[in-house]
């Protein structure tokens, strides 16, 4: 495309009209996070997430590399929302304490009404849509081909924690989360 600062700007627009708070862009190259993965889901460190253990016919795990699973990417829009909220819904007990060893807290992007997957997914299929409506017009223009998008809420072959730090969304903490130095919280993102 010729005018990329131009569809750089129509997708974080579009992901803000969207209610996301963040979204960058980040290149589909060899990311060195990824080499640790195959080690990390032989240790059994996926415990229950078995889709995380997806392999491509050749046997190699799917997640391991942007390139096997989408060989024709070209860049992975990333877009988050803080799910942080005043107050846990579990700090108080029937009892009155604040505490409770028979119960445990409910993790925050779980306390809305909706599963966020579908919350978050609505919002960004708004998002691809604005970005297929710039890339179509601008590929009529010049007689190009149009793009070809895929969209997850970390359900997708990828490990999307890697492309949010590098398309500048925040850092990976030792929690594994995305950590953003001005939002201060974790994010949902996708």
């Amino acid at each position: 495309m010729s005018q990329p600062g131009k569809l750089t700007s129509t997708v974080k627009r579009a992901a803000e009209d969207a209610g996301f708070e963040l979204c960058g862009i980040a290149p589909t190259g060899h990311a060195p996070e990824l080499d640790h993965f195959p080690a990390w889901i032989a240790a059994g460190h996926a415990g229950e997430m078995k889709y995380m253990e997806a392999r491509d016919g050749r046997g190699d795990l799917k997640r391991a590399s942007l390139a096997r699973v989408a060989p024709w990417a070209r860049s992975v829009v990333v877009c988050a929302i803080n799910y942080n909220a005043a107050q846990p819904y579990s700090t108080e007990f029937d009892d009155g304490s604040s505490s409770n060893a028979s119960r445990g807290w409910i993790s925050r992007y779980a306390w809305g009404r909706q599963d966020y997957h579908e919350a978050v997914l609505r919002r960004l299929r708004q998002v691809e849509e604005a970005l297929r409506k710039a890339a179509d017009a601008e590929a009529a223009a010049e007689s190009s081909a149009a793009i070809i998008t895929r969209s997850y809420v970390d359900t997708g072959p990828i490990v999307e924690r890697v492309f949010a730090k590098y398309a500048g969304v925040g850092w990976i903490g030792k929690n594994t989360c995305i950590i953003n130095q001005k939002k201060v919280r974790g994010f949902s993102w996708a």
